[in-house]
This record gives C-alpha cells, sequence and structure tokens, in this order.
C-alpha cells in the first residue's frame, strides 16, 4: 500500500504503511528510494542491494501520539571487493535509536533548562547573604568547574 502522506522534515521518505494502536500509538513503516550510492572506501559508484534490515526509531510526538518508525534500510555490495555498507539517510544517524529530529529537540530542551537553572541560580546567589568567596566557590560547584573539589578541601 503506498500513501502520500508526508513526515514533516522527512520528506524524502516513502511512506509504506501506517498503524494506530490502541494505546495511541502511530506506528509508520517507511523506506528511502533507491539510489546510486558511494562505496565508502574507494567512492566507487554501486545501485547492488544485497539486503533489507528493519530498524525501530523513536521519533517525535506527531498530532500528541507516540510516533515509531519502523525504517527498511538497504545494505548495498560493492562488486569490486564484496564488501557491504548501508545507504545514506537523514532518518536516524548510526548506532542510534532515535531520529535525527528527535536528538535535536531532546539538546535544545537541554540547552533551555540549562540557561533557565543558571538565570535561577544567578537570582538566588544575588539575594543571599554570602561572601564574594563563597559566591565563586558556589558557582564552580555548580558549573561542574575542576576547580570546585580543591576549594572544598581549602575550608
Amino acid at each position: 500500500m503506498n500513501n502520500n502522506i508526508k513526515i514533516p522534515r522527512l520528506e524524502d521518505v516513502v511512506v509504506t504503511d501506517i498503524k494506530l494502536l490502541e494505546g495511541g500509538t502511530a506506528i509508520y513503516y517507511v523506506e528511502m528510494p533507491v539510489r546510486t550510492h558511494e562505496y565508502p572506501c574507494c567512492g566507487a559508484k554501486t545501485r547492488k542491494i544485497h539486503d533489507y534490515r528493519i530498524q525501530k526509531i523513536k521519533h517525535l510526538k506527531w498530532f500528541e501520539r507516540f510516533t515509531h518508525i519502523f525504517y527498511r534500510k538497504r545494505r548495498y555490495r560493492y562488486e569490486g571487493c564484496g564488501k557491504r555498507f548501508y545507504e545514506d539517510n537523514i532518518i536516524v544517524e548510526r548506532y542510534k535509536r532515535t531520529s535525527k529530529e528527535w536528538d535535536s529537540a531532546v539538546r535544545l530542551r537541554s540547552i533551555i533548562h540549562k540557561k533557565l537553572l543558571k538565570n535561577w541560580l544567578n537570582n538566588l546567589v544575588l539575594r543571599l547573604p554570602l561572601s564574594c568567596a563563597d559566591l565563586m566557590r558556589w558557582r564552580r560547584r555548580v558549573e561542574g568547574h575542576p576547580v570546585a573539589a580543591a576549594c572544598d578541601r581549602d575550608r
């Protein structure tokens, strides 16, 4: 069954099937279109497909549903030496189980939380009656500075 649905920021993939589970989870079965790939070692071009593997990938929520992508990835074979390699894709990085979109969202969220925590600590420190040395010691400990352990030993 072919679908004409496009997943945001994954417009180049082909959606082959969609399933909705009872718990509200959406599962998308996708694959990349066949194209010529370069052999990583010498740069020779090949279209010879060796086999397919299915990889389960956790993706961002879509319409308030947990989303999983089952990616049917291809392994190509270079006919010169017979070695195999995976196709280049825009969905997932090598050795990962989460999509590139998921990784970027989590990275952005952690940066925002880190900035909010730093601002909150700065406001807290301004209201406390501490000396300058205490403030510096506190700041180094919060930021994970390696000098924090040395300051604690000086006490």
